[in-house]
């Protein structure tokens, strides 16, 4: 978890510089973060969650956060033209919410904001690893250990995981690595460093 701090490991990791004004808005002080995913996730409607669940995430952030900015994380397949997102941009400006259109580095919003809010995204997860305070409003695998505050109760999750167990079951346990070129079997130290060599500097650019 350190280590993918330190080298600013995500899910997604072909993030471009921020443009100068996204740069201003980042640098403007802290903020709460939303996140939003795109219409059709499976992990959204498994997760118990609807295109309503993002309308009581954006509006949880705002009662919950008086005064406070709230930037809406866009997903970049939604950048990229690919799939249509849930947030409705009426539902963001009637929470004072800045959406941010452009396929950022997921650290870069993690290192301002000081309250990460989620439907079902593992960014919820990597918030965690961020050390980040994360309510979900669906139910996500990293939602009903305790890690999160769940608006969503999951009985048959009865004991309590901190966010390093429950990192340590998707990351270390559950997950298998392979070396994209040959197919041979990798760590996952060796793939956080692979991945971290590939990162070309606008990759890890910050405002």
């Amino acid at each position: 978890m350190a280590e993918m701090r330190r080298l600013r490991i995500s899910k997604y990791n072909l993030a471009t510089a921020p443009t100068p004004a996204t740069a201003a808005l980042l640098g403007a002080g802290p903020f709460v973060l939303c996140v939003d995913q795109t219409a059709g996730d499976a992990s959204v409607a498994l997760g118990g969650a609807g295109p309503d669940s993002f309308r009581r995430m954006l509006a949880a952030a705002r009662a919950e956060n008086p005064g406070a900015r709230i930037l809406v994380k866009t997903h970049p397949d939604v950048v990229a033209g690919l799939r249509r997102g849930l947030v409705d941009p009426a539902d963001a400006a009637g929470a004072g919410a800045v959406v941010i259109g452009e396929a950022l580095d997921p650290w870069l919003l993690l290192d301002r904001a000081t309250r990460v809010y989620t439907v079902t995204s593992q960014l919820g997860l990597e918030a965690l690893v961020a050390g980040l305070p994360v309510r979900c409003f669906g139910l996500p695998f990293h939602a009903g250990w305790g890690a999160t505050e769940d608006e969503i109760p999951c009985p048959r999750r009865t004991r309590r995981r901190s966010a390093a167990e429950i990192f340590a079951a998707a990351y270390l346990l559950y997950a298998r690595y392979a070396d994209p070129q040959t197919g041979a079997p990798r760590t996952l130290e060796e793939t956080i460093a692979a991945i971290a060599a590939t990162r070309g500097p606008a990759g890890r650019a910050t405002p």
